[in-house]
């Protein structure tokens, strides 16, 4: 009778100290092995940081991004509300991963965008790729990445603005006249946007009203734009000339920041 008992005892036992050992394996395994979703979102944000350093690399040593030729990417409702760069400017190109290589100098190798550029390469449609915008070389990956209800698309959560003087120099406006405040017709009005760092991007302007032309230098630092007032002008008001210069920044630059706005008189 005893021995029953015992046995009983020593049964249940066994069966208690089984299921606290799973409970406890369970425990270890789920810390050292993360969520699948987790897992995803620290290959995407690797990913990210190995097409930073890869796209500024080559973009330091060619002065272009590293883009497949004349494929622009146009399938963005996904870039909303903060998910988006309000910096961007309207052109986005998908990343040509053939051009990009690691330290030891071979193909970049990511977790995602893979099978996506290689359909894209050939003609065909898809969301695995990852992108990036012309102004800002803000990257994206359309498709996402899904973790704890949230889909991320872009290292950040939110961007910030750029304001004019995080990245504007200094903002000058001269006539070809003698007295370079001062213009009338014949004379070519010059607005030259100087920036604290390359920025490449379509820049349109106008100035007085009229459309002007617009050119930069090589390294994408100095943006000017210019406009001959006709030698039979006759439309333009007296005063001080206006003008607007978009693309760089989300506003337009519309003040100089040193000496003086012009002066029309005819």
């Amino acid at each position: 009778m005893n021995l029953r008992k015992n046995n009983g005892i020593t049964m249940v036992s066994l069966v208690l100290t089984i299921m606290i050992l799973l409970i406890i394996t369970g425990c270890v395994l789920s810390i050292k092995n993360p969520l699948p979703s987790a897992k995803r979102l620290s290959n995407f944000k690797n990913d990210l940081l190995k097409l930073e350093k890869c796209v500024d690399a080559y973009y330091l040593q060619n002065s272009t991004l590293p883009i497949l030729e004349n494929i622009s990417y146009t399938n963005i409702s996904m870039l909303t509300g903060t998910i988006k760069n309000p910096n961007d400017n309207e052109n986005y190109f998908v990343i040509d991963l053939d051009l990009l290589v690691d330290d030891s100098n071979r193909r970049i190798t990511l977790n995602y965008g893979n099978d996506g550029f290689s359909t894209i390469k050939n003609g065909g449609n898809s969301r695995d790729v990852y992108i990036i915008n012309e102004s800002t070389h803000t990257i994206y990956y359309p498709n996402g990445v899904a973790h704890e209800d949230i889909t991320y698309y872009t290292k950040e959560d939110s961007y910030a603005q750029i304001e004019l003087n995080d990245i504007v120099n200094k903002v000058t406006m001269r006539s070809s006249d003698e007295m370079i405040e001062y213009a009338g017709p014949g004379d070519t009005i010059t607005v030259t946007v100087e920036l604290k760092r390359e920025f490449n991007t379509t820049v349109t302007a106008t100035i007085a009203g009229r459309s002007a032309s617009v050119s930069s230098n090589e390294n994408g630092k100095i943006y000017t734009a210019t406009y001959e007032i006709s030698p039979s002008e006759t439309s333009l008001p007296t005063g001080n000339l206006t003008f607007s210069i978009e693309g760089i920044t989300q506003q337009p630059i519309t003040t100089v920041t040193e000496g003086r706005a012009v002066t029309y008189s005819d």
